[in-house]
C-alpha cells in the first residue's frame, strides 16, 4: 500500500500529480521551445519524484537528468538546486543499485558531486554549503560503503554526517538507526519544488 506504487490513496495522489505535472510540461516546452527555463526544470524535477515514488527508476532518471542540464545552463553548476538534483540522481540509482550491479557506482558520483558542491558553496559563502544536505549525503555515501565493505570509508563518512549534523543544531537524538542504515535524518531536505 501507500506511497511505494501500490493500493491507496497516497498511490493515487502520486498517479494525479504525474498527470498533472505531465500536461503541464506539455504546455511549459510548447511555450518555451527549446529555451533552457526554469519552469520546465521545475515541473520536470517534480514529474521525476513522481516516477521515482513508483519505482519507475529509468523515467525518473531521465527527467531528473533534464532537470539538471536545464539548471546548471540557467543557474550555473554550484547552485543549491543543482545540488539537490544531483542528490535526486544519486537517490534514484542507489534504489536500482538494488536490482542492478552498478547503480551503487553511480549513486556514489552523484553523490560525492553533491558533497563538492555543498563544499564549495561553503568556501565561498553563497549563502553556505547546507550542513544537513553536507550530512545526509555523507550517510548515503557511508552506506554505499558499508554495501562494498569498506569499514574504514563507511566509518569516516558516517563520523563526518554527525559531525555537520550536530553543526546544523540538529540534537543527536534526531539521528536514528533503521535497519540497514546507520543514521536516518528527518526533514532534511524537501521532496518537491516549492516553484512548480
Amino acid at each position: 500500500g501507500g506511497v511505494d506504487g501500490g493500493s491507496g490513496s497516497g498511490s493515487n495522489m502520486i498517479l494525479l500529480a504525474q498527470q498533472i505535472f505531465t500536461e503541464a510540461l506539455t504546455i511549459r516546452q510548447k511555450h518555451y521551445g527549446d529555451e533552457p527555463n526554469r519552469d520546465v526544470s521545475f515541473t520536470m524535477y517534480n514529474l521525476g519524484l513522481c516516477y521515482q515514488l513508483q519505482g519507475m527508476h529509468e523515467d525518473a532518471i531521465r527527467c531528473y537528468t533534464e532537470t539538471l542540464r536545464i539548471e546548471k545552463q540557467v543557474l550555473g553548476d554550484n547552485h543549491k538546486d543543482v545540488s539537490m538534483t544531483m542528490y535526486k540522481l544519486g537517490e534514484v540509482h542507489q534504489q536500482q543499485g538494488q536490482q542492478e550491479q552498478d547503480g551503487n557506482a553511480k549513486a556514489m558520483e552523484f553523490f560525492q558531486a553533491t558533497l563538492e558542491i555543498e563544499q564549495q558553496r561553503q568556501r565561498e559563502g553563497e549563502g553556505g554549503g547546507d550542513l544537513t544536505v553536507m550530512a545526509r549525503t555523507l550517510n548515503e555515501i557511508g552506506n554505499i560503503h558499508m554495501l562494498n565493505g569498506n569499514t574504514s570509508g563507511m566509518m569516516e563518512s558516517f563520523g563526518r554526517a554527525a559531525r555537520y549534523f550536530e553543526e546544523a543544531g540538529h540534537p543527536m537524538m534526531d539521528c536514528i538507526t533503521v535497519p540497514g542504515k546507520l543514521y536516518g535524518f528527518e526533514n532534511i531536505c524537501p521532496l518537491a519544488s516549492s516553484a512548480a
